[in-house]
């Protein structure tokens, strides 16, 4: 069944079993109060709602598998017919045996993203636990992906991470470019230079679909015209509010309206970023489109996959054929593309009835 938008859910968390020094939401220690109860989420995420089956990423503040509203939203996610992606440590086993121990129909549209922090879990001792998961999740009927954001301060132990990694899960992480969210051109975070960069991950040949994809579209502005805000939105459920995408101001009250219908605004030409945060998901899923310099044009599946030496592959049939296929693409006239740009420009001028 076609994807109709793409959702990306921010749990309000708070409180993380690491302590990576990198970590760009900070080292908090104390879970935050779910703000809604279920019933609300039900209604304010129903499929007349949302418009028909979506791509849903959990994400959070910290590691949402400690927040105790994780599993009965995947559950009914799952159980409504969407495909659930989430964004964990891979770390909290008992979380796994939970999440796991749903039916096997449902587990087919559940997708981990596991972030691989190599250098804090061999510290904690917790590297074991990851690599079971991990081979937890490839027996199930769950897809995977791990991904390792590099880090100058881990160089010296690349090979023998690289080891480790072919020894117990039979395949080497995808690389993800670390982005400095305190420059405005948001930069790579590393002492070296961008092209000294490139050139010391590519002399760790990783040979990752994901690296080459981000290389990219690193540091170039995305000019053409964004569906993201209408085939695509975030909502932020430590303030209720929905938003084109991400870092873009509110767009609406999502939780304070859910007897009101969603808001879709594409961004139109109207973004302000220096390059796109998101074009992993946004172009391989059809969000946005391609544009015309890029020469690499893979499907989500694509960058996110590894094939085993064992044999077996991260991402299952189900989820290469939704990724083939993408979120569904209603392209604008001419005409409709101007009346976007103009309400662009109107709801600047009136944010502030949105504003925290």
């Amino acid at each position: 069944m076609k994807i109709k938008k793409f959702i990306g859910l921010d749990l309000p968390t708070g409180a993380c079993n690491l302590r990576c020094e990198y970590c760009y939401v900070g080292n908090k220690g104390k879970l935050k109060e779910f703000p809604y109860t279920m019933e609300q989420m039900k209604k304010a995420f129903s499929l007349e709602r949302l418009g028909g089956i979506c791509f849903i990423n959990i994400c959070g503040d910290g590691e949402p598998t400690m927040n105790p509203i994780t599993l009965p939203l995947i559950e009914f996610f799952l159980r409504d017919g969407h495909y659930v992606m989430l964004l964990t440590n891979g770390t909290l086993t008992s979380e796994f045996d939970n999440i796991l121990s749903l039916d096997d129909s449902l587990l087919g549209r559940l997708f981990f993203k596991i972030s691989f922090h190599y250098r804090e879990l061999k510290k904690r001792g917790l590297l074991d636990k990851v690599f079971h998961n991990v081979e937890r999740i490839k027996k199930s009927p769950c897809s995977l992906t791990v991904e390792y954001i590099t880090s100058d301060e881990d160089v010296e132990q690349i090979v023998e991470m690289k080891e480790l990694c072919m020894k117990k899960m039979h395949a080497l992480p995808q690389l993800n470019i670390p982005r400095d969210e305190r420059k405005h051109n948001l930069g790579v975070v590393s002492k070296c230079s961008l092209e000294n960069y490139y050139k010391l991950w590519d002399d760790q040949k990783f040979n990752s679909e994901f690296f080459e994809f981000r290389r990219q579209f690193f540091g170039k502005k995305y000019d053409d015209y964004c569906y993201t805000g209408e085939r695509q939105i975030w909502v932020n459920l430590a303030t209720g509010f929905s938003h084109q995408c991400y870092h873009t101001p509110p767009l609406q009250d999502f939780m304070g309206e859910i007897d009101k219908p969603i808001r879709w605004l594409a961004v139109g030409n109207n973004c302000t970023e220096q390059h796109c945060y998101v074009t992993h998901s946004h172009i391989t899923l059809g969000i946005v489109p391609y544009p015309e310099y890029a020469d690499y044009r893979p499907t989500y599946a694509d960058i996110r996959n590894r094939i085993c030496t064992d044999g077996t592959e991260w991402v299952k049939p189900i989820y290469k054929e939704a990724f083939k296929q993408g979120v569904e693409q209603k392209i604008h006239s001419t005409l409709k593309k101007k009346l976007v740009n103009v309400m662009n420009m109107l709801l600047r001028m009136y944010r502030r009835e949105y504003s925290l």
